[in-house]
Order: C-alpha cells, then structure tokens, then sequence
C-alpha cells in the first residue's frame, strides 16, 4: 500500500511576518508533498529561504516555481521526484508539474496559481493544462484557483454582496464558475465537493485582500477518477496557527493506493 499525504497551502506574500508559524504547523502535519503557492522572495538572498525551509522540515526534495510575477511557487517532498517541470509560458504565474512512482505507476501533482485578474484568463490557462493531462494517469492539481464552484451553492444575491464590495473577478452580472466546471468536464473530481466537505478557504483572521472579504472556497484538489476511491480524507485545518499564517487556509488531503 502506498500512503501520501498532500497539503497545498497559499502564503500571504511568502509568509515574511509568520515563517516560524508556518514551520511548526508544516511540521506537526506529517506532509509528504506539499505544494506552495506565494513563495514571494524565497529565491532570493543567501541563504535562500526556498533552501532553508526544506531542510528546516526535513523534506529533501523540493522544486521552486520561478513566475512571471513576484507571485511563486513551490513543491516540496519528503519522497524522491521522478521529474519535475516548472511551465510559465501561457501562466499569468507559474504551474509546477512533479511526477512521482506509486506502486507500479506514476503520480503526477499539478500546483497551480492562477490569473487573479479575470475568470476568461483563468479557463485559458486551465485549458492548457488539460491539454496536457492524460486522462489515465493518476493525477492531482491543487492550489489556488482563484475562482468558485457551483458546488458550493453560493446564495443568490452572493453577485451582489461581492460587488457592492468592488469585487467583480467572480462575474461582473452573474457568478462564473467555468473554471472548475471545465475541470469535471475534463472527467477530473472535485474531491471535497464530491465527498460532502468543502468548506471555504478565505478568508482568516488575518486577511487583509479585499478580494477576500466575504467566505469563498478557492483552493481545490481535483483528483482523476482512478485516485477517487484512494483518497481517505480531505479537510481545511482551522487553528490558531492557520487562523494567522496566511490569508487563505490549507487543504491537507490522504491518499491510500492499493
């Protein structure tokens, strides 16, 4: 049996002001691989924070996600990587793609942060990446997606709330929800609607992002069919140590493969 636990966790600017919070939440969760979103500033300096942070977890692998913005990446594994790949072309961001061996086959984890500006721009960029999934390969993408689910039922005047609030990257008539929606019809699943847990992601106490002024769930992990029936658990850890290291909230999913 093959057992992983994976988390995706977006950092408020690369968690400058709680990194020792995040390193005793990081620890205390028992992660296999664990995927960063906000990794701002981490690539820099000596000795680089994307280095330190590794070793101060004991996760020897890790990947950094250089972008076309500010705004980085990181996938971090205390098991061995067959390959990674860092894709910025066509990525307001970055995506990072890491293969790993289960069993008899492969796993591959899409980290993912999409275009914060418009819900047009996020489906051309999750197209791309539906290009380049197999349909029967294991797969994971996770992270922040910057858009919403029709699953969660949102309440009707939810357009309204958001726009009176300035918000209008949602829907700017109606709430769009083309992102996640072109995933299921990719075949892949929304696993904590498809398990009856979803729950928001933003914001927490410490949010200070108008764009997250009201509950929105905008970290997913879609899983495809074959991984259905591994995953165990998936939850959004709601402590006082998430409550402060970042704006959003953590997604920690279990998988157990036959």
């Amino acid at each position: 049996m093959f057992t992983m636990r994976i988390a995706s966790y977006n950092l408020y600017e690369g968690a400058q002001d709680t990194y020792s919070q995040l390193q005793d939440f990081i620890t205390e969760q028992d992660i296999d691989v664990l995927c960063l979103q906000e990794v701002n500033g981490w690539g820099v300096g000596y000795p680089k924070r994307i280095d330190e942070f590794g070793e101060s977890i004991r996760f020897p692998h890790y990947v950094y996600g250089d972008s076309n913005t500010r705004f980085k990446l990181a996938t971090y594994s205390s098991i061995p990587m067959l390959s990674s790949r860092v894709i910025t072309e066509g990525f307001w961001h970055s995506s990072v793609k890491t293969t790993f061996e289960i069993q008899d086959n492969t796993l591959d984890v899409w980290n993912i942060h999409l275009n914060p500006r418009g819900e047009d721009d996020r489906l051309k960029e999750v197209e791309q990446i539906v290009a380049m999934i197999d349909p029967n390969q294991p797969t994971i993408i996770t992270g922040d997606f910057n858009s919403l689910s029709e699953a969660d039922h949102y309440p009707d005047d939810f357009i309204d709330i958001l726009t009176a609030q300035g918000i209008t990257k949602f829907g700017k008539k109606r709430l769009r929800y083309d992102v996640t929606s072109r995933l299921v019809s990719a075949g892949l699943v929304d696993i904590a609607a498809d398990l009856g847990v979803s729950t928001n992601t933003v914001p927490t106490p410490a949010n200070k992002d108008m764009h997250h002024a009201a509950e929105m769930r905008l970290d997913y992990m879609f899983v495809s069919q074959g991984l259905v029936r591994a995953v165990k658990s998936i939850k959004v850890p709601k402590t006082p140590l998430t409550d402060s290291i970042s704006d959003h909230y953590p997604i920690i999913m279990d998988l157990e493969i036959l």
